[in-house]
């Protein structure tokens, strides 16, 4: 049985949650079976519970936000020959996802209707109509807050058109088709905050200028539609605003554009397509994933492009040989979305416009808020290591996007941490893989009510202050933080016999990160209850706790993963905590746990731990003399506070007590002590050898007015200096000299005659506890 002092509000109500006993219930004691049953309970979570749930400030600018994102949502797997689907859009929003890409192109056929696919790379298509009523259906499931559609559009005119009247009639009234009258988009005036556009809509794409925009629009509504499309198109493509960085410069000549300002192969998702008469014109309409088709033939013979006659034969079992991949990669070249923007389309966008990245001293000149530069991996860390300050200094103001460079054909991840080290707020991930990266990115937008907006550290946000991520001091303001983490044992980790161990890293800044050094021995033949008791893995320094994550990781002893937990280091508890596992995917395994004992200090440099110990208590290393003096000044000062004047104060002796260090190890004895007597005249100077008591003279040789108190140990410091000419000192008092006085024996029978009753009555009610039954006639409930 245990009584447990567990510090929270309402304690009988836990221990009833915890306790099925009634005799523990009624004298309120917690047991055995209820103290396991709440050390895997809620009560004792690794991280605050409150974490959890809506705990930060909302109303910063968007920028201010690490913001949940996805690249190429609609894939499946592989970047080529993979599958569309309009359920990835679905999963990745209840998900929390709040950024979500839309690959548009124009589409085959008489209805023409827009698709999605990956333009080029031979994956299927899905209809754009189909993911739009997919969003309004699960934008707002798992959180309110705004959901950014990022557009790589590579529509012709007609159907940018569609795209917009689709956007505005299935998402009606959630879709932000204009600028906020508080927010205006005008330089210097920042964006507006997640609460101003909760159940929002923002379409990321390249806008118009705005007197082109309006010239356009208004031809547009008075129905001259050929107007719009037989501008010039070199000038339309001179007024558009830049292109955004992922989109490459734009390659096409005048001869290149056709009617609609686009050019011919540009709209064309899948160019590489021979349509032969054997294959049929549906499913070339309605499918472009070539190895589902209804041909008789085993094979689809696809040239590469129209200016290459090399083909590439497809099988028809929808997988590409690693030589047909590699023949398809080196024939790809990407193509740039279209700048030539419908005026509806381009009037929609606001908060979110794509520009191309040239310069940080260009884009702080012109201080507009509203523009946003997309990086890929690669020009990103070119950034981090040329220019850090700068980029986390321009995140401060702006939004930026990364996303993953075009050889990750299997759909792997870069991590995502060095990004938003740097402060940038939409690091978009293949979700489909279910890698480290997505599993860091899932535990770490966990937290703030899985809302997928995660407010940045504040000195990441003030332009007054400066941040490198690359250094290894402290940041100004941040106390850095010592972790300790000790890997107790596992709970129902396999049903297998097989061996186990747990992996222990810590993600954060360089200086931070801490990978595959620490890792518990195996534990062979037992995958139900192993018991490591490792020594605790030690992270020493960690500078700054507010970005740093903790990862703990169980592995068979084959190197198979059975379980993760991703718990961002802001929020976790210290303890002996019970860890329950996630899979690859982030979803929450019900049985495998892993206890810890994680120990959270401040950090303390060598050498410092003294003086951090007597700043943290100074009271307890100061001398008693001092003490008494600190105690003196600070009731002197709270007297001053109350209106009363020292000159009211009369002079008092002060008392000094010394303690010896014999007293602690030496019983019976008293410790020398000195007493400084006021003057005296000599014949009544004497040494005291026994107890001392006041003499007429001591007393009467005191000054008028005064009341000194003369006993053993004391010492007495007049009001005037010139009456203390002398200082008298005693002997000190042996023990054989009190065994002789009869004061002291007195005493000491007295003492042992009253230890000896409280021991006797002590005795008797013991016997009388032994002796009465568990209840007392059911009235007074249990005994303690």
């Amino acid at each position: 049985m245990l009584k447990c002092q567990i510090e929270i509000d309402n304690h009988f109500h836990f221990i009833i949650t915890m306790t099925f006993n009634y005799l523990m219930l009624i004298s309120e004691w917690l047991s055995l079976d209820g103290f396991c049953r709440y050390l895997m309970s809620d009560e004792n979570a690794p991280v605050f519970l409150d974490r959890l749930e809506i705990c930060q400030d909302l109303d910063q600018p968007l920028a201010h936000y690490y913001i949940n994102s996805s690249h190429n949502t609609y894939l499946t797997g592989r970047q080529f020959g993979g599958k569309s689907s309009v359920e990835m859009y679905r999963q990745v929003l209840l998900a929390g996802c709040r950024c979500i890409e839309l690959d548009c192109w124009d589409g085959r056929g008489e209805d023409a209707e827009p698709i999605i696919t990956h333009g080029k790379a031979m994956c299927s298509d899905i209809l754009l109509k189909d993911v739009i009523y997919a969003i309004r259906d699960t934008a707002f499931v798992t959180s309110h807050y705004p959901v950014i559609l990022s557009f790589e559009n590579h529509c012709s005119k007609s159907q940018q058109y569609k795209i917009a009247k689709y956007c505005e009639e299935i998402l009606g009234q959630l879709l932000l088709t204009k600028q906020l009258d508080e927010v205006p988009l005008q330089p210097g005036v920042q964006l507006p905050c997640p609460n101003q556009l909760k159940r929002k809509i923002l379409i990321k794409n390249k806008r118009l200028k705005f007197d082109v925009e309006k010239r356009q629009l208004e031809l547009f509504l008075k129905g001259q539609q050929e107007s719009i499309s037989e501008e010039e198109p070199g000038i339309e493509l001179n007024t558009a605003v830049v292109v955004d960085a992922e989109l490459t410069e734009n390659a096409f000549t005048e001869n290149d554009i056709n009617d609609n300002g686009v050019g011919r192969e540009d709209n064309d998702a899948h160019p590489e397509v021979k349509i032969d008469v054997s294959v049929s014109v549906d499913v070339v309409n309605q499918q472009s994933n070539y190895h589902n088709n209804n041909c008789t033939n085993d094979n689809i013979t696809l040239p590469i492009t129209n200016h290459n006659q090399s083909k590439v034969k497809i099988s028809d079992k929808g997988s590409l040989t690693a030589d047909e991949e590699a023949q398809l990669m080196q024939k790809y070249k990407y193509t740039s979305a279209t700048t030539n923007i419908h005026p509806v389309l381009s009037s929609y966008v606001n908060y979110a416009q794509p520009v191309k990245f040239q310069s940080f001293e260009i884009a702080e000149d012109r201080n507009i808020f509203y523009h946003m530069s997309s990086f890929n991996e690669s020009t990103a860390l070119g950034l981090i290591r040329s220019n850090v300050v700068d980029l986390v200094h321009y995140n401060k103001r702006q939004m930026s996007r990364i996303y993953p460079r075009g050889g990750r054909v299997e759909s792997s991840n870069f991590m995502p941490q060095i990004f938003w080290n740097a402060g940038c707020q939409m690091v978009a991930l293949n979700w489909q893989t279910a890698d480290l990266a997505m599993q860091l990115n899932q535990g770490k937008f966990e937290y703030n009510g899985g809302c997928g907006y995660l407010l940045k550290p504040e000195f990441m946000r003030r332009d007054d202050r400066t941040f490198d991520p690359f250094s290894e001091s402290p940041v100004d303001g941040v106390i850095a933080a010592h972790c300790s983490v000790q890997v107790v044992s596992g709970q129902f980790l396999s049903d297998k016999k097989i061996g186990t161990y747990v992996e222990v890293d810590m993600y954060g800044l360089p200086t931070d990160t801490i990978r595959r050094e620490y890792k518990t021995k195996v534990v062979p033949n037992n995958g139900l209850n192993p018991i490591y008791n490792q020594e605790p893995f030690l992270f020493r320094k960690v500078v700054l706790p507010d970005l740093a994550v903790l990862r703990i990781a169980v592995y068979e002893e084959t190197g198979k993963l059975i379980g993760q937990r991703i718990l961002p280091l802001d929020g976790l508890k210290a303890g002996y905590r019970h860890i329950s596992l996630r899979t690859e995917g982030n979803f929450p395994l019900s049985l495998p746990t892993v206890f810890c004992k994680i120990v959270l200090k401040t950090y303390v440099p060598d050498g410092l731990e003294d003086i951090v110990f007597r700043l943290a208590d100074p009271i307890k290393f100061i001398s008693e003399d001092e003490k008494q003096k600190v105690e003196a000044e600070k009731r002197a000062k709270q007297m001053r506070e109350m209106g009363i004047d020292e000159n009211d104060i009369s002079d008092v002796p002060v008392l000094v007590t010394k303690k010896s260090s014999s007293r602690k190890s030496t019983k019976g004895k008293f410790p020398q002590r000195s007493v400084s007597l006021p003057p005296r005249s000599h014949n009544n100077a004497k040494t005291m050898s026994g107890p001392v008591s006041p003499s007429a003279n001591s007393i009467s040789s005191f000054g008028a007015g005064t009341a000194p108190s003369l006993a053993l140990g004391l010492s007495y410091s007049a009001s005037k200096k010139d009456n203390l000419t002398k200082d008298c000192k005693f002997d000190p008092i042996a023990g054989e000299i009190l065994k002789s006085d009869k004061s002291y024996l007195t005493l000491l029978k007295k003492t042992t005659k009253r230890t000896r009753i409280i021991e006797e009555k002590t005795d008797q009610r013991a016997c009388c506890y032994a002796a009465e039954p568990l209840f007392n006639d059911g009235q007074n409930g249990c005994w303690p």
